[in-house]
């Protein structure tokens, strides 16, 4: 009869693991971090721009690359312009930030308010939560 518990939680896992991964991008910080707070999620996000060599801000075109081949164009016109990614699925374990064409020339692409981290969600939460009462009745 205990073996009901376990073969409900490994179907529940092997579901999740086929569920395919998709990225979602955002272009405003409040809008990202709810999204952010309601889901199981890798995420990834600040703000993007461009600087001259004397530290000055520069209007252009960046390019951000993450490690699935999310490729994602934007114009960058201060040193507020927010991109943020959110992966359900896969880890997000790199990205690539630059100029997009020859936008920008004599620049950097520069950040900041850089953020990288993983939430978890309440369910997966409440499933660990689950699996420590089992193991606990079981050794009573």
């Amino acid at each position: 009869m205990r073996t009901v518990p376990a073969c409900a939680a490994i179907c529940t896992l092997s579901l999740a693991a086929l569920a395919s991964a998709d990225i979602y991008v955002f272009d405003n910080a409040v809008a990202y971090q709810v999204f952010c707070n309601d889901m199981n999620v890798v995420t990834l996000g600040g703000n993007f721009f461009n600087l001259r060599a004397d530290g000055t801000q520069k209007d252009g075109i960046m390019k951000i690359r993450l490690s699935d081949g999310t490729n994602f164009i934007r114009t960058v016109t201060n040193t507020t312009t927010f991109s943020g990614f959110v992966s359900d699925g896969l880890n997000i374990t790199s990205v690539e930030i630059s100029h997009a064409g020859s936008s920008a020339p004599n620049s950097f692409v520069a950040s900041n308010g850089f953020s990288i981290g993983a939430v978890p969600a309440p369910g997966a939460m409440a499933l660990i939560g689950l699996a420590g009462v089992l193991a606990r009745r079981r050794r009573a």
